[in-house]
């Protein structure tokens, strides 16, 4: 018999790919013919404008006729912009029209609805939606996965409505593959196949495959502290970047992506992620890591804090603060390299004139405007000097199509001036930044004067310069951390005076809390709770695990913490049983390691597009390079990214986050992973890497966390 539904969702997928086609021809048009007009007008325009400003009339006039210009070329500016948008929407759209449906009844005496979901919205020339974007509010209705009557929100009003039917589609641009008609999430026929094939060095969107538990995070209310708690493979990092396209959504008109700042375990990691938000039609947040922060703040990257002795400290430095005020004493050069641009005493001059400011803050955010106009001034003085029209004449013509666009004419005096500026801006834009962090502040006088002879450590004199100045980042709304059971306390309460406006949302695992001194869910709870107030800080859990098969699974599972344990389950079907292997003798050891690698290697060398990615994960960074170089594997680092198939070697910081089909754990011996707390949680994050297979070995007697009666 004919699949009377498949045919008639072929015809309708059929019928909205020859709209967007349509949609993208006219959107070219349009793109291309704007451009035509901006320039042919702006031509037209520089022809006709004449500069006079001989006398104050026709000084207005000029000014008039300029701003003039600038309005209409605003207008193309805006004009191509908004076409481009819709154009990258529709190519987006083209490679995957829409990934489900869902048919609701809104009132008993009008005709169900059906409406489609793709990863971004469209709508047709009568200005009707004929996708609609996963993350409007009728969306809900679709990730909520509850039969029969339900509803969603708008605008703070619940519209209910009888969800009828709740169909899922594999679709690759014009042809169906094949659809699901589903209820539950458990038996979701497209997440099961999602979790089926192979991995590559990028992260794929979950749109599609989004749980009802992640779907509750994702569309969270906006609070300015929410704290999720998830096990290994809960879609912790999916549903963060499912977050932030959320949160783009519903504040289209006021929030911009370089408002959001994504702190990321590492820069692998952060390349690993780095399709995700482009995917789904947005752009990526500003990304970094604590490294790259530390290193702006005078941290060394690898000073992880004191643990409850400097939050101790921290506290105290909170106390002191509230009533110091800035004092000439404080004051210190500003700097560029190695040469003064503003001296102590001048800066100590300008402090002065703000001491009738009423805070420390206020008086600080003074001398800084101070300091920016100077820089200007100083700069544009500079222009024009010998110095620098000679800087520009020894650049090689590659280097100055870079910083100006274009070959400069040194004999063209308002050129040379203009290119002087942007020069100079570039050059001294580091003295900017130092402004803007209140480098000008001497800390260490400024903690002996109101905290006493004690010493601060690096990362309490970065938290007395954030809190005393108000230097941190007053532009950024969100920020969001992954991994957060790595931080300790004092980073973390350091990231809040960094980022004293922001909503914060953090994510992480307790039992992937692989390095020592990190802060508790508990005290990460506190932190945020003095920080932004207790009643504006929420929780969630993530305690669906998808990565990883059942085998896998009843591995590390036993390896968490007893409240994670109970709920630690697999959603995935059998797969293969878990290889592990105990070596006394070091030869046998140094046979199987070999053939296990060689063998692994070999398989995920092949042509195949299946073949996927596998990892050998080493306990330590030593034992990564050797194994690296011993099998000519590529040894990922900070620097390098993963492959795009094949097998790598990685230490485990490196691991973290990623998932892998396959993953070797080539030594789990007692002498690597002892029975204390932190092999417990680093043994739980190797082996829950690993998504379809893994092969454990131990170059002597085995760990006691993996002895099982």
């Amino acid at each position: 018999m004919p699949d009377k539904n498949r045919i008639a969702e072929q015809e309708h997928l059929s019928h909205v790919y020859q709209k967007l086609l349509r949609i993208e021809a006219e959107q070219e048009n349009k793109v291309a013919s704007i451009g035509e007009g901006a320039r042919t007008d702006k031509a037209d325009m520089a022809e006709e404008l004449t500069v006079d400003l001989a006398d104050f009339d026709s000084t207005l006039e000029t000014l008039a006729n300029i701003e003039s210009l600038n309005r209409i070329v605003d207008s193309y500016n805006l004009a191509s912009q908004t076409a481009e948008e819709r154009l990258d929407r529709t190519r987006l759209l083209l490679k995957q029209p829409y990934f489900a449906k869902v048919t609701l009844q809104l009132s008993p005496d009008r005709p169900p609805r059906d409406i489609y979901l793709g990863v971004c919205g469209m709508n047709d020339e009568t200005g009707r939606l004929f996708i609609v974007d996963w993350r409007a509010p009728v969306a809900e209705t679709y990730y909520n996965q509850s039969m029969g009557p339900t509803s969603y929100k708008v605008d703070g009003r619940t519209v209910h409505v009888d969800l009828l039917l709740r169909r899922q589609f594999e679709i690759e641009r014009d042809e169906l593959l094949a659809y699901f008609d589903t209820t539950v999430a458990i038996e979701d026929p497209l997440l099961l196949r999602a979790l089926t094939r192979s991995h590559s060095s990028k992260m794929k969107s979950i749109t599609t495959t989004i749980q009802r538990e992640q779907n509750t995070v994702i569309r969270h209310a906006d609070v300015p502290a929410l704290l999720v708690r998830g096990i290994a493979g809960s879609g912790k990092t999916s549903v963060l970047l499912q977050r932030v396209a959320y949160l783009l959504y519903q504040n289209r008109a006021t929030l911009r992506p370089d408002q959001l700042h994504l702190i990321t375990p590492n820069d692998v990691f952060s390349r690993y992620i780095s399709d995700v938000l482009p995917s789904m039609g947005e752009h990526n947040p500003q990304t970094g890591t604590w490294q790259s922060i530390a290193v702006r703040w005078g941290i060394s990257p690898d000073d992880r804090g004191d643990g409850a002795t400097t939050v101790t400290r921290l506290r105290e430095i909170d106390r002191a603060c509230k009533t110091a005020r800035l004092m000439p004493q404080d004051c210190r050069a500003l700097r560029w390299k190695d040469e003064v641009i503003i001296s102590a005493p001048d800066i100590a001059k300008i402090a002065a004139q703000f001491s009738r400011v009423q805070s420390s803050r206020r008086q600080c955010e003074c001398v800084n405007e101070e300091l920016h106009d100077r820089l200007d001034q100083m700069i544009k003085n500079e222009a024009t000097s010998e110095n620098v029209l000679y800087a520009i004449d020894e650049m090689e013509i590659e280097e100055q199509c870079r910083l100006f666009g274009h070959p400069i004419d040194t004999d063209d005096k308002d050129e040379v001036r203009e290119a002087g500026l942007i020069y100079l801006e570039e050059k001294y834009a580091a003295a900017h930044t130092a402004v803007d962090n209140a480098s000008w502040i001497s800390t260490r006088r400024l903690a002996r004067r109101i905290l006493g002879g004690r010493g601060l450590k690096p990362i309490e004199r970065a938290y007395l310069r954030l809190l005393f100045s108000g230097a941190g980042d007053a532009e950024a709304r969100y920020v969001l951390i992954d991994e957060v059971q790595d931080y300790t306390a004092a980073q973390l309460m350091l990231l809040t005076q960094l980022f004293p406006l922001a909503h914060f949302l953090l994510l992480g695992d307790p039992n992937q809390a692989i390095y020592d001194g990190c802060a508790t869910f508990e005290e990460i709870f506190e932190i945020f709770a003095q920080a932004r107030g207790r009643d504006n800080v929420s929780s969630c859990a993530l305690l669906t695990s998808y990565r990883s098969t059942p085998e896998i699974t009843a591995l590390f599972a036993p390896l968490a913490d007893e409240q994670d344990r109970i709920a630690i389950d697999s959603v995935r079907r059998a797969g293969t049983p878990v290889a592990i292997r105990e070596y006394r003798d070091q030869s046998a050891y140094e046979k199987a390691l070999v053939d296990t690698v060689l063998s692994l290697k070999k398989e995920l060398a092949g042509s195949a597009d299946s073949a996927g990615i596998g990892a050998v994960i080493a306990a330590t960074e030593d034992e990564a390079i050797r194994i690296a170089e011993r099998f000519n594997l590529p040894l990922v680092s900070a620097q390098s990214q993963l492959p795009e198939k094949g097998l790598a070697v990685m230490s485990l910081p490196f691991a973290k986050g990623l998932e892998f089909d396959a993953v070797i754990i080539p030594d789990a011996s007692a002498t690597a992973y002892g029975s204390d707390e932190r092999s417990r949680r680093r043994l739980y994050t190797a082996i829950s890497r690993a998504t379809s297979r893994i092969a454990i070995l131990s170059n002597g007697e085995l760990s006691p966390l993996l002895h099982r009666g």
